[in-house]
Parts: C-alpha cells; structure tokens; sequence
C-alpha cells in the first residue's frame, strides 16, 4: 500500500510542478544544449536538505539550499534553493522517479530550470548535475561526463596541460572514470555560455 501510494504521489507531484519531467521518460540533453537552455548554472555546495508538505498539504516537497561559489550563467546570488518533488515527513516517504538526490556537504555544477510556479529545478533530472570529487592526489575533479560531454569541455577549455596538452584522468579514489578537471570543466562551461551568447542563445 505504501509503494502504491508512493508512486502515486510522484505522479501527482510531478503533474503538479509543471516541469519538463516525466516519471519513466526523459529526453537526452547534450552539455552543450544544457549549457544553451539553462537559464542558471552554478557550481555550489549542498548547506542544508529539508522535506515538507506544501502550504495547501497536497504533496510533499525537499527543498536542497545551495551555497553557491560561482554563477557560470544567470543571476548573481550567493545561495539559491533547489525544490524537487518527494521527500520524508513524519513516517510518510514518498519516492519521486528521476529526482536527483543531494547530500549535506556535496559539491556540484547544476545546470538549473525554473519551472512555472517559479521552483528551481535540476535541468533533465540527473543529466544537469555533475559532481565534483576529490582524488588521492587531491586534485578536485568533475565527474559523470558522457564520452560527448568530455569531448565538448576538452575542445571547448583553454589547454590546462603542458604544451597545450589535455591531462589525463585516470581510475583514481572518488570515482574519477569520465572526469576531467573541476578548473578545466569549468571553463568549458563559461565557453559554452559564451559561444550560446553569440548565438543568439539565453
């Protein structure tokens, strides 16, 4: 009975928040587009995650605040709030398909959407989100990129190497398959926000 009423308030709650988000089906989105549709992107650290009923108590929400360390696109704010749907209140746990989850203390890029009631939401569930790990050498790294995505960051950065060079990244601690570095990553993402600029982009 509580698995049926999980899922049915998934779906409600994803009927409800009016975001581009289906409960079985999401399109594929390039890092590219994601840079180009996106109208905020930030590279933040998880501060504090809280679930509640919202005011009319018809579903149940999490709200994750992020403190943000830079804005590669959009607003300039030191904090924003991400508001997904599901979340545990009381003995109540309801498990939205899709939703992206956070930890306290987590260090990401989130590519983020609005959606029409003015919520900030990961864009493509968990395609809009990479995170940033730490390996044994201690070099901060940017995981969960597609062989596309690494392609695009690793054309699109100014050489980090040596001899314009791009450094490799191997199979280190913190899950560095598909990573590249968080200074490299980041500086793709500012050219891909300038390059969609140009281009008559958001």
């Amino acid at each position: 009975m509580k698995r049926l009423l999980a899922l049915a308030g998934a779906l409600v709650m994803l009927a409800a928040y009016n975001t581009p988000v289906h409960a079985t089906t999401v399109e594929a989105m390039s890092l590219r587009r994601m840079a180009t549709e996106a109208p905020s992107i930030v590279h933040g650290t998880v501060v504090a995650i809280s679930s509640r009923w919202t005011e009319n108590r018809s579903i149940i929400v999490t709200e994750i605040r992020i403190a943000v360390h830079e804005v590669l696109k959009g607003d300039d704010v030191s904090e924003i709030v991400v508001t997904q749907p599901g979340g545990t209140v009381g003995s109540l746990r309801v498990d939205a398909d899709g939703a992206v989850s956070f930890r306290e203390g987590e260090e990401a890029i989130l590519f983020l959407g609005r959606s029409p009631r003015g919520l900030t939401y990961v864009v493509g569930l968990s395609q809009g989100r990479f995170d940033v790990v730490v390996d044994r050498q201690g070099r901060k790294l940017v995981r969960g990129l597609d062989p596309e995505g690494l392609n695009v960051i690793r054309s699109s950065a100014a050489p980090a190497g040596p001899a314009g060079t791009t450094p490799a990244v191997g199979d280190g601690e913190g899950g560095s398959r598909g990573a590249v570095p968080l200074d490299q990553f980041l500086g793709g993402v500012r050219d891909l926000v300038r390059d969609a600029v140009k281009e008559g982009g958001r």
